[in-house]
């Protein structure tokens, strides 16, 4: 005898016609209403693979085949427990489905939802990115390196558009603290499907605020690839880092030839907010991004003293009052001097554009900054 739990409907009439189920092992389950007694409903239950409960779900196969071309000859036929909560199942002797049972042909489900169905059974915030590199078409794989340089380049644009979410309802975060984070815990059949958490339990509704916001920025930024000018629009108004990384995930799609679906959801949503790019979008916007070196520089003001300046080689380090240190160069498209600059002695406010190159095989961030005006003396 064992004990299986409900895990998601797929066909609700009155009660759950068809639903999926699963052990304390977690092995799925098929299961199909087939008849009532005074009880309740009485359901045939077959144990199918991961690979197959995505094509049953996804509208690949019907119900039917799973009951006619079962992956191993196991039936089982449900009794309710006391509680309700789960299903006792007793095997059946029979390794082929009797026709009686078997379920009319063209019986397939559309409107299951997986990403959503995956945020309450993890109680937090969920994303699946699912990638079609040439790769992908027959087999669900990819290339490692291409895999880990897309992993990095969406944690990255995940970081940016959190902490600007943050910034946006002025809500500051802790150095200690990384709302953006996530985790990989699992992959899906098809095109190359990554399924992506947060590092952190949610709330009480089992949500994360601002990672969930930084999740719909990003859709609503892939929505506005269609359209290039909206989107030059929007990368233009967030500027700096946000838009730099935002424009290196484009890059990455481009030079991969690799179009991208993204999908998120949290347990309080009831429903996935879904997005898809396609290809020649994405190459027309990254060759205008390309010529718009205006979108990825940061402003920056830096107040402190030089501890080292070089006029020849335009190199230079300073240190702010708090004790953290820049090191950068002169701009090259500025006529600003270090000749005369005052070493340790002097204070100076000094304009920067900042930028951030991400080394890719390691995920390190090194910024690199660029003084764009002559420094001021600052005798505050």
């Amino acid at each position: 005898m064992k004990r299986i739990k409900p895990e998601s409907v797929l066909l609700f009439y009155d009660y759950p016609q068809v639903f999926i189920a699963k052990d304390i092992v977690d092995l799925k389950y098929a299961c199909m209403a087939i008849a009532e007694d005074e009880a309740g409903p009485i359901y045939l239950c077959t144990p199918i693979s991961k690979k197959r409960h995505d094509k049953l779900v996804t509208s690949k196969i019907d119900l039917k085949e799973i009951y006619e071309k079962p992956e191993v000859g196991e039936f089982y036929k449900s009794i309710f427990s006391e509680d309700e909560d789960s299903l006792i199942i007793e095997k059946e002797f029979y390794n082929v489905c009797p026709s009686d049972y078997l379920p009319e042909e063209g019986l397939f489900f559309d409107n299951y939802d997986e990403v959503a169905s995956k945020a309450l059974e993890e109680n937090t915030t969920v994303s699946y990115a699912s990638l079609s590199p040439a790769e992908a078409i027959d087999s669900p794989r990819i290339r490692t390196s291409k895999l880990s340089e897309f992993l990095i380049l969406y944690q990255n644009s995940i970081k940016y558009l959190t902490k600007l979410s943050a910034k946006e309802i002025k809500k500051s975060i802790p150095k200690n603290e990384t709302p953006f984070s996530t985790d990989v815990f699992g992959f899906s059949y098809g095109s190359f499907t990554v399924q992506i958490r947060s590092s952190y339990d949610g709330d009480l509704l089992g949500d994360n605020a601002l990672l969930s916001t930084a999740f719909a920025k990003l859709n609503m930024f892939l929505a506005l690839t269609s359209n290039a000018n909206e989107a030059i629009e929007y990368l233009r108004s967030v500027k700096g880092h946000t838009a730099s990384s935002l424009i290196k995930l484009l890059e990455f799609m481009s030079n991969n030839s690799c179009p991208m679906k993204h999908q998120w959801a949290s347990p309080s949503m009831g429903q996935s907010q879904s997005i898809k790019v396609e290809l020649p979008h994405i190459h027309e916007l990254v060759e205008l991004c390309r010529q718009r070196d205006d979108l990825t520089k940061e402003k920056l003001e830096l107040t402190g003293r030089f501890i080292s300046a070089n006029s020849k080689t335009g190199s230079w380090t300073l240190e702010t009052d708090d004790k953290e240190t820049f090191t950068g160069t002169v701009s090259p498209e500025s006529d600003v001097t270090l000749h005369g600059i005052i070493i340790e002695k002097q204070k100076y406010k000094v304009s920067c554009e900042e930028k951030i190159e991400v080394i890719l095989g390691t995920s390190k961030e090194v910024k690199q900054f660029y003084i764009t005006t002559q420094p001021r003396l600052h005798n505050k």
